[in-house]
C-alpha cells in the first residue's frame, strides 16, 4: 500500500520532503483527506486510488465504541482494536468443471491477532519495519467447519477429502485449479466489495537436460 505515487507531491511537514526521509508522503498509506463540499476524514491509499474509511464506519466495518474515521486526524482509529468485519470467500473450480464451488466462508474479525498486534510481534522481535509495508494476516480460520480458511485444514490434513459441486475430490490443490478470494464489507442492503484475487495452479515445469552442461561450463 502507498499514499501517492506522483514525486511532486510535497507534505505539509517540511521534513518529509528531505531526499533522504524515509517517511516521505509517498510511504504513508493512512491520511486525512477531503472531497469538494465535504469536510476531512480518514482514507487509505492502495496506488493512485484512496479508500474512504469513513464509509467503511458506516457499514459497521471497524468495531469502534465512537466514530474515528471522520476525525481530522487519526489518533483515534490508531488507538482502535482494529479488527474488520469484512466477509472473506474462497471458491475452487477445478480445470474443465462447469462452475466453481465455495469452499469457505470467514470473516476477518476471526484474526487471532488485529493489525497492530501483528505489527508489534514483527517489530518487538527487532524485523526491519517501514511506513508503507504491507502485511499478510495469514490463514483466516473460523470456529466451523465450513469456516476452515485453507484447503489443509478443510481436509483436515488429507484425512477428510472434500467433494466439490462438481463431483471432483480434492484434498491439496492440483494442476489447473483456479482459486478465487473474494472479500466485502456488507451494509445494510449495500456492499463495500475489494474485488477478486484469482490464482491458477501450473503444471511444474519440464525438468531441462543438464546432461554436458557442468563439463561445458568448467571448460
Amino acid at each position: 500500500m502507498t499514499n501517492v505515487s506522483g514525486r511532486n507531491l510535497r507534505s505539509w511537514i517540511e521534513s518529509a520532503n528531505a531526499p533522504d526521509c524515509a517517511f516521505a508522503i509517498q510511504n504513508l498509506p493512512y491520511g486525512v483527506f477531503s472531497r469538494a463540499g465535504s469536510s476531512p476524514r480518514c482514507g487509505v491509499a492502495i496506488g493512485d486510488a484512496v479508500i474512504d474509511l469513513a464509509e467503511w464506519e458506516a457499514v459497521g466495518v471497524l468495531d469502534a465504541d465512537a466514530p474515528v474515521f471522520r476525525a481530522r486526524t487519526l489518533n483515534a482509529f490508531m488507538e482502535g482494536p482494529m479488527l474488520y468485519d469484512i466477509e472473506l470467500k474462497v471458491s475452487l473450480q477445478p480445470q474443465g468443471a462447469a462452475r466453481a464451488t465455495t469452499i469457505a466462508r470467514t470473516n476477518a474479525r476471526e484474526l487471532y491477532y488485529s493489525a497492530a498486534q501483528q505489527l508489534a510481534h514483527d517489530a518487538v522481535s527487532g524485523c526491519l519495519m517501514n511506513s508503507g509495508d504491507l502485511l499478510g494476516s495469514g490463514t483466516i480460520s473460523g470456529a466451523g467447519k465450513d469456516s476452515r480458511g485453507s484447503l489443509l485444514e478443510l481436509s483436515w490434513g488429507g484425512a477428510e477429502p472434500l467433494t466439490l459441486e462438481t463431483g471432483e475430490i480434492r484434498t491439496f490443490l492440483e494442476d489447473g485449479d483456479t482459486v478465487t478470494v473474494k472479500g466485502w464489507a456488507q451494509g445494510d442492503g449495500f456492499r463495500i466489495g475489494f474485488g477478486e484475487c484469482i490464482g491458477k495452479v501450473q503444471p511444474s515445469c519440464a525438468e531441462p537436460d543438464w546432461t554436458g552442461r557442468g563439463e561445458d561450463a568448467n571448460g
